[in-house]
């Protein structure tokens, strides 16, 4: 009885090991289709907030409002600079830019976009497929003599 137990007991496990490799693989989100990533760099005095997003998420009226280009083919990157342990954003002077794995490197062009509390910049990058991109930004906070530079790295994805 034990032997013929161990022998259904195998079976089952085989029959469960065929069906798992039989089964289509669970759909897994697209990359493109998930929320924007909110990265952070902490300084001594000052926080970075950065993210990549699809130019297409803006309202067409935000869009307008500040002179935005919505395309399927154009990523934003979103920068703000806050003093630590604070809310808002502060004026800064931004700049920097991008290569792909080809050492293809692309200056990046800051708007300032001023809110009530807040200050942040946002810098379109052309898109045309998955790509891989590393970044390097240099941020100077108005009335600071510091200049805080942030390296990343982060896949970028058309939304078609």
């Amino acid at each position: 009885m034990k032997h013929l137990i161990r022998i259904l007991s195998l079976f089952i496990v085989a029959a469960a090991l065929i069906l798992l490799q039989t089964q289509p693989a669970m759909a897994q989100p697209r990359a493109e289709d998930q929320p924007p990533m909110q990265l952070k760099s902490e300084f001594k005095n000052y926080v970075v907030h950065y993210t990549l997003f699809n130019s297409a998420f803006i309202l067409p009226e935000v869009a307008k409002a500040y002179g935005i280009t919505r395309s399927e083919q154009e990523t934003l990157l979103n920068l703000t600079v806050t003093k630590k342990d604070e809310f808002g954003g502060l004026p800064a002077s931004v700049s920097g830019s991008h290569k792909n794995l080809m050492q293809q490197q692309k200056n990046l062009r800051f708007t300032e976009i001023s809110e009530k509390d807040a200050v942040y910049y946002l810098a379109p990058i052309r898109v045309s497929s998955e790509e891989l991109l590393h970044f390097e930004l240099n941020i100077s906070p108005k009335g600071s003599n510091e200049t805080l530079t942030v390296k990343f790295s982060q896949k970028v994805y058309p939304s078609n």
